[in-house]
């Protein structure tokens, strides 16, 4: 007796291929392997090229490879809190034509951002600009013309530990070295650890917790990220730290703080009624569909300007 032939249950279901074209319009549309004409409703799946908004997110980065950030110290002389914008970049920039004299190499500043709190992101012509003053004697000669009136920090990349054992003493001393040694990294290429809840908020008996680590260049954090990092013999899971939008605590609107919220009342976070969120007595703490809904195309745009097409974490500078 013969057998039934055996139907696949995904036999009719179209796999797109990578490469697949949008079809010209014909007078008859083409069928699908059931028989009906294509939804024009339903997107295709195509092979389009780079958004311009990965494009933008490597511009960005290319930005960031070059500049740096100095601190000036509080009460000092050289650099005061009511200098002028054009006083302090034509200072700056006679710093570093100071600095890079010795070496034979010349640089300039491109852009000079003052922060709120006094900080200044100096956006140096090239990284190999950057690479020099990050050099031990250009460094202390940089520092010198400012009259040592400023704090060079390093820009650093900021990754998340998944599930670290709560007994790992990630706070003692010489730790941050013996972990570059064993993950074969490059010296000081670790800069800090901590826990990001407080151990004292903990709840008993809580044997995992995450922490964020701080690392110096994109090569490094890239290679965390996918190989993973050894902690006293612990292999930790590692991705990067992404930044939510920013949410108003008053109104739950996005794009604001509430400090600078012109919205009349409160708005709770948790049941959208018109109090506080602190005096909600709501049972489970979840935000509303609509609220969700709000956030949505701004993660979907912040996911793609942050990571797009780029196959790493972090873009990796041309160093």
């Amino acid at each position: 007796m013969p057998k039934a032939p055996q139907h696949n249950l995904y036999s009719n279901i179209a796999t797109p291929k990578t490469h697949t074209q949008i079809p010209a319009y014909s007078a008859h549309p083409a069928k699908t392997t059931r028989g009906y004409p294509p939804n024009p409703s339903r997107p295709i799946a195509t092979s389009a090229p780079q958004p311009a908004s990965a494009d933008a997110a490597i511009t960005r980065s290319a930005i960031r490879a070059r500049q740096i950030l100095l601190e000036p110290i509080p009460g000092n002389l050289f650099l005061p809190e009511n200098i002028s914008h054009e006083t302090t970049s034509s200072k700056i920039n006679m710093a570093i034509t100071s600095a890079l004299a010795p070496n034979n190499h010349q640089g300039h500043i491109k852009a000079l951002i003052q922060l709120r709190n006094g900080g200044l992101i100096v956006e140096l012509d090239s990284e190999l600009t950057l690479t020099r003053l990050q050099e031990h004697n250009t460094h202390k000669r940089f520092l010198q013309a400012l009259d040592n009136s400023v704090i060079f920090k390093d820009r650093t990349y900021t990754l998340v530990l998944q599930y670290v054992p709560v007994n790992v003493l990630i706070n003692r001393t010489g730790l941050l070295r013996l972990m570059e040694g064993k993950n074969q990294l490059a010296d000081n290429s670790l800069t800090s650890m901590r826990w990001i809840k407080p151990p004292h908020k903990r709840p008993p008996g809580q044997t995992m917790a995450f922490a964020l680590l701080q690392v110096n260049d994109p090569e490094t954090a890239n290679k965390l990220i996918k190989e993973g990092l050894y902690i006293d013999r612990n292999l930790i899971r590692v991705k990067k730290d992404k930044r939510e939008p920013i949410c108003c605590a008053k109104c739950q609107r996005f794009g604001h703080i509430a400090r600078n919220c012109n919205a009349n009342k409160d708005t709770c976070g948790t049941c959208a009624d018109t109090h506080r969120t602190d005096d909600c007595n709501a049972y489970k703490t979840v935000r509303l569909l609509r609220t969700w809904m709000g956030l949505l195309p701004m993660v979907q745009k912040r996911t793609v300007l942050r990571e797009g097409c780029l196959r790493q974490a972090f873009p990796p500078t041309n160093k």
